[in-house]
């Protein structure tokens, strides 16, 4: 068992590969954003990869230990810390019956992982623990974690000092700078020549107005030609314009598009 001291700015619980299968019923599939990171958190404390798990979003939690256990922290840089001593990410670290783990703002990257040998012992909705918030089910309560919650871990089983290799560790960006690969899509031709060029070519900074069902871009105005909006599915990972002609790149819900077209995929 752990207690939630603080909570951070957005602490749920996840895993993977999440709610497959459930689209049909409105429910998106939810797990982590960076599921690499999350399965090498799971995989340090000898868990399934895709055992659930804490995602901590921009600024992570603080957790008070009422047991022994074994935990991995991976993903962005919050400077954890355990009874205010520094703890290497990457690696397996032994907690104490007491101890706290104090994790801050991310310093590299937007999203941490804590891992816990064991997994977290949530209630499983449609065949998942994965929080998805808009509606209100998975996780703890179907929300992301609150002060004085008590959240329930499964017995530990793992032993410390296992290490990723580095070759194995996302690089991220430490400029705020990404490359993203994409790829022509069916509505592409709603595009012009010098439109394409624009969009491949040009710098985007994401909106305010961004959550894990899409993100929005701020860039070049551009315009497109007139016809019917077209609603349709998308892949897991694709750009479309919305009826602003602002970039939307959806990502993890996949769901038919309304007011605006699929343009092209995205491969990250």
């Amino acid at each position: 068992m752990i207690k939630v001291i603080k909570k951070g700015l957005e602490t749920s619980v996840q895993d993977y590969p999440g709610r497959i299968g459930t689209l049909n019923q409105g429910f998106p599939p939810s797990g982590p954003m960076d599921s690499w990171s999350f399965r090498l958190a799971n995989v340090l404390v000898q868990n399934d990869p895709g055992s659930p798990a804490f995602e901590c979003q921009f600024m992570g939690p603080t957790l008070k230990f009422e047991k022994d256990t074994v935990i991995a922290v991976t993903g962005a840089d919050m400077s954890p810390k355990i009874d205010g001593k520094t703890i290497p990410l990457w690696e397996s670290i032994e907690v104490k019956k007491d101890q706290t783990l104090e994790m801050s703002y991310a310093t590299i990257g937007a999203r941490s992982y804590i891992a816990f040998s064991g997994g977290i012992n949530t209630k499983p909705w449609l065949g998942s623990r994965s929080t998805f918030h808009k509606a209100g089910v998975g996780g703890v309560e179907g929300k992301a974690i609150q002060d004085g919650q008590e959240i329930p871990l499964n017995q530990s089983k793992s032993i410390v000092g296992r290490k990723i290799k580095k070759d194995s560790i996302p690089k991220f960006s430490k400029n705020k700078k990404w490359e993203v690969e994409v790829v022509k899509g069916p509505n592409d031709d709603w595009i012009d020549d010098n439109g394409h060029k624009m969009f491949l070519n040009s710098e985007w900074k994401l909106q305010s107005k961004s959550d894990r069902t899409g993100y929005r871009l701020d860039g070049p105005n551009w315009s497109f030609a007139e016809k019917a909006l077209i609603t349709s599915p998308t892949m897991s990972v694709a750009f479309g314009l919305d009826a602003s002609g602002a970039p939307l790149k959806r990502v993890f819900t996949i769901n038919p598009s309304v007011n605006e077209f699929f343009m092209g995929e995205s491969s990250v």
